[in-house]
C-alpha cells in the first residue's frame, strides 16, 4: 500500500526517500532525530532502538560535536558574507564570520552548530529566544 508523505521537511532524494534520510531511519536535519516517514511506517518503539549511523571517518571528535567540519567553517568565513535569517520565534538572526559591534543578533557558524547540537540532545527542543548580552568592558571582566 502506498503511503502519502506528510513530513513538512521532506525533500525528494533517491526514489521516494527524502534527501535527509540516513540509514536505519535517522534524519540528517539538526532539529530531527528520526525520519518522520520512517517512524510512520515502522513505529516509534522501533525508532527508540535505532541508532544514528556512524560518522564519516574523516571527521574528528570536536567536529562531530559541532556538526560542521573545520573546512566548512573556514570556507564560510573565507566568503566574508553575512547572512540574515528570519525566524518566527527569534526574529532576525545574522550568521556572521566574526562578531561585530552592530546592534543586531549575530551568531558565528561555530556557535550556530553548537546550538543545533544542543537542541538535538533534547528531542523536541527548539530555540524560542535569543538575546544579545552587552559586552563587558575589559575593566569589568578583570574584576570578576
Amino acid at each position: 500500500m502506498e503511503h502519502a508523505i506528510t513530513c513538512p521537511k521532506y525533500q525528494p532524494g533517491d526514489g521516494r526517500r527524502c534527501r535527509h534520510y540516513l540509514q536505519g531511519g535517522s534524519c540528517a536535519l539538526p532539529d530531527e532525530v528520526m525520519c518522520v516517514e520512517w517512524i510512520k511506517r515502522n513505529g516509534s518503539a522501533t525508532a527508540a532502538k535505532a541508532r544514528p549511523p556512524d560518522p564519516p571517518p574523516e571527521m574528528q571528535p570536536d567536529q562531530l560535536l559541532r556538526g560542521l567540519t573545520d573546512e566548512e567553517i573556514r570556507s564560510f568565513k573565507a566568503l566574508g558574507v553575512e547572512m540574515c535569517l528570519r525566524t518566527e520565534s527569534c526574529g532576525e538572526m545574522w550568521l556572521v564570520p566574526h562578531y561585530t559591534d552592530k546592534p543586531r543578533n549575530e551568531i558565528t557558524p561555530e556557535h550556530a552548530a553548537s546550538l543545533a547540537r544542543l537542541t538535538s540532545a533534547f528531542p523536541g527542543a527548539r530555540i524560542v529566544a535569543f538575546h544579545k548580552q552587552p559586552r563587558a568592558k575589559a575593566s569589568e571582566r578583570s574584576a570578576t
